[in-house]
């Protein structure tokens, strides 16, 4: 009986003396009341007011223009409580103004692609430093940091919404700026937290030379052999501040070539007065006429001494005759100046070749000019080409210049055309009727085009000469088809020993299509790589007398090695806890240079 009451008791005891639905029913009604309240403006506007927003948002006109839950009302509002998709939703909008790409939601604004080869050069580098004991682990990072490595919300499906670092709506009375996440952020992802960057932060991997420089040029071989020869002694520099521009609250510029390099290589570009260094750009090939006459092959009047060979420029303007396309692959191998062991069927080539010549010089002396020297681009690459890519690529080479070096090596080539149009090929004869070559070796080459024997050359008119400029970027990318007469071209303008030595100190990269591209400017400033950003200007007044040496040490060596790496203690001789700044995003940028910073037009 006592047991029966002590249970009856203990349930009573126990028994809530508060209905649970009841109670979230009143908590949501409450809870709804007051917002109506607020809404209606009993309460007033401050009431619900998040804040200011930064002056960048200052033109903003609606709340709905930057959170999704305010598209539909109050009642879409209150379902985000429980929607895990909002912060997404919310960036969707961002980035109608901000534009950052395909993967704009990615960590770092970058592909998966680029996120897995960071990732591995990382992992690698990483490796390397705990080999070689070149970083310092700090075992003390701060508990929020490692705290941070549980509580990261976004890390599970990879995306990273703008208000994962971003935050608007803030206390200060003026908000000048949106305000970034800290340190903790960034470490709660990265798998290799640390203190502060004196304590920790691994050591540099070839900062900050990562990048292959547009120019090959060594540093080091200039320093420790050029500068140091007594002929060069005259234009020898001096100083860092003698080729790099550095002016307060600029970038690092690099000068320009008439400031820097014009001294030395000048001669080089241009050449002196012998033809060496200039462009053999149409040329009368050399034939074994001899042959020729003893097979009774009819080419017409040919010069018994020209002696010169098809320039790669003539081929592939004749490719763009039928006749001379069927023909063209069977004299890869021929020594058109003795065909004395070659058969009918090679020499029956040599006369298509003879008439090819002589059709295309015919045409563009006496039908078109230059314009028919566009034409003919034309029909060999299968595009038009702008006026001004015409006038480069034939440096203005008139039809006067054609003629009068026609008449000197193919005085009858018009009757002979006639003739040969209506059927009737001339026969061949090597009769000198008129000398009119009256070449004269010593005289000085002016720039621009000039005839020597059976050739006729184009002289470089300097640095950044728009003739070659023209041909090595028409030709460093070129229809399928055309590789083999096109890369002649290239190779012919490229090689160590070509006119102007162009390549000699300009680049050839490619892009993420892979396309090839000539590097005209130098990519020198402040370092810019995927997510690392470093400005010269603030760091120009702390160089002292060692100026660019106390980041930039040359090695000692003859060969392409410009500097020694930049080691990290150099930078934490200021970037400590005692000076300047040393969060993450002093020298680390979060989106990547595959990023669009630029805020879209609106108009």
């Amino acid at each position: 009986m006592q047991e029966t009451k002590l249970k009856n008791l203990t349930s009573k005891v126990l028994e809530p003396s508060f209905n649970a639905k009841r109670c979230y029913l009143a908590v949501i009604l409450l809870t709804l009341g007051v917002a109506v309240l607020m809404m209606s403006g009993i309460v007033g506007d401050e009431a619900i007011s998040p804040g200011k927003v930064s002056s960048a948002h200052s033109t903003v006109q609606s709340c709905g223009q930057c959170h999704a839950s305010m598209e539909n009302g109050f009642e879409s509002m209150v379902s985000t409580l429980i929607d895990s998709d909002t912060p997404i939703r919310n960036s969707q909008l961002c980035i109608k103004c901000h534009a950052f790409g395909d993967s704009a939601f990615d960590p770092h604004g970058l592909s998966p692609k680029i996120l897995n080869n960071l990732a591995t050069m990382n992992n690698l580098a990483t490796k390397k430093a705990a080999h070689n004991k070149d970083t310092v682990a700090s075992t003390q990072a701060p508990l929020t940091i490692h705290a941070a490595n549980y509580m990261n919300a976004y890390k599970k499906d990879k995306q990273l919404p703008c208000t994962a670092c971003h935050k608007e709506h803030k206390e200060e009375s003026t908000a000048q700026a949106v305000k970034i996440a800290g340190d903790e952020f960034c470490q709660s992802c990265h798998n290799a937290p640390f203190e502060t960057f004196v304590q920790g932060h691994p050591e540099f991997s070839h900062y900050p030379y990562q990048k292959t420089p547009n120019f090959k040029f060594s540093h080091g071989e200039h320093f420790v052999k050029h500068f140091t020869d007594d002929k060069y002694q005259k234009n020898a520099k001096q100083s860092c501040n003698d080729c790099h521009i550095m002016r307060q609250n600029e970038n690092v510029k690099l000068a320009s070539f008439d400031a820097t390099c014009v001294d030395c290589h000048s001669k080089r570009i241009q050449g002196g007065n012998g033809d060496k260094n200039s462009v053999a750009f149409i040329a009368l090939p050399g034939l074994d006429i001899e042959t020729l006459l003893d097979a009774n092959i009819d080419i017409g009047y040919w010069p018994e001494y020209a002696e010169a060979e098809l320039t790669p420029f003539m081929h592939l303007l004749l490719l763009s005759d039928p006749r001379y396309q069927q023909i063209s692959d069977q004299l890869s191998d021929v020594d058109l100046l003795d065909l004395s062991d070659e058969d009918d069927t090679v020499i029956a080539v040599v006369a298509e070749l003879a008439w090819s010549v002589k059709r295309l010089l015919h045409n563009l002396a006496f039908k078109e000019g230059v314009l028919g020297m566009a034409t003919q681009f034309e029909q060999v690459f299968n595009r038009s080409l702008s006026v001004q890519e015409r006038a480069n690529l034939s440096a203005m080479l008139s039809a006067d210049s054609l003629k009068i070096s026609l008449q000197a090596w193919l005085p009858n080539i018009v009757n002979e055309i006639e003739e040969y149009n209506l059927g009737n090929i001339a026969q061949t004869t090597v009769e000198q009727q008129i000398q009119l070559l009256q070449d004269d070796n010593d005289m000085p080459r002016i720039e621009g085009w000039y005839r020597s024997e059976y050739t006729l050359y184009y002289k470089l008119t300097g640095h950044n000469d728009s003739f070659v400029k023209a041909w090595l970027d028409f030709t460093v990318n070129h229809p399928m088809g055309m590789s083999l007469a096109v890369e002649k071209v290239l190779y012919a303008l490229s090689d160590k020993k070509s006119p102007g030595g162009c390549l000699k100190c300009h680049s050839i990269s490619r892009d993420q299509n892979n396309k090839r591209k000539i590097q005209w400017t130098a990519n020198i400033g402040d370092f810019d790589n995927v997510l690392t950003q470093f400005n010269h200007q603030p760091h120009f007044k702390l160089m002292g007398d060692q100026e660019c040496a106390v980041c930039h040490q040359v090695e000692k060596k003859e060969d392409k090695v410009n500097f020694k790496p930049l080691a990290k203690a150099v930078c934490g001789d200021c970037h400590n806890s005692t000076n300047v700044s040393q969060s993450c995003t002093t020298c680390h940028k979060y989106h990547g240079s595959e990023a669009v910073h630029n805020i879209k037009a609106k108009l």
